[in-house]
């Protein structure tokens, strides 16, 4: 999964990983990482991301899109979720403790037995 490697090659190995389906392709994988911040290009893929913050208090500016940019105060239990195809930019400012999920757009198609859409949501509660 290309967002995924490109998240282990911007901060690392990542605390947790598991992955759910063929090893070379998987359907979904689970992720925790724990990093110092930083300004990330995500590249649009057909993975769509939900992140879970685990940590208050972290400055995060985002542009996703055609979306216009946006920016919060991570909060514990804070959900962002990014759809498949959307090159993403995100700056962190601060330690950053977070679960993401990286869903193959096929496999939640499949899960839903149509066409999966969602929206960009940043920080919902």
């Amino acid at each position: 999964m290309k967002p995924l490697a490109e998240a282990i090659a911007a901060v690392g190995k990542p605390m947790f990983l598991h992955s759910v389906g063929e090893e070379s392709s998987p359907k979904a994988v689970v992720a925790r990482f724990s990093h110092n911040g930083g300004d990330f290009d995500i590249a649009a893929s057909d993975i769509v991301r939900v992140t879970i913050n685990l940590q208050d208090g972290v400055p995060v500016r985002h542009e996703t899109g055609t979306d216009p940019p946006g920016s919060f105060i991570a909060a514990v239990g804070g959900v962002s979720v990014t759809p498949a195809h959307q090159r993403t930019q995100i700056v962190v400012r601060g330690k950053a403790d977070v679960l993401q999920l990286y869903l193959r757009e096929s496999f939640l198609d499949a899960v839903v037995e149509g066409q999966f859409s969602c929206r960009t949501l940043f920080n919902s509660h």
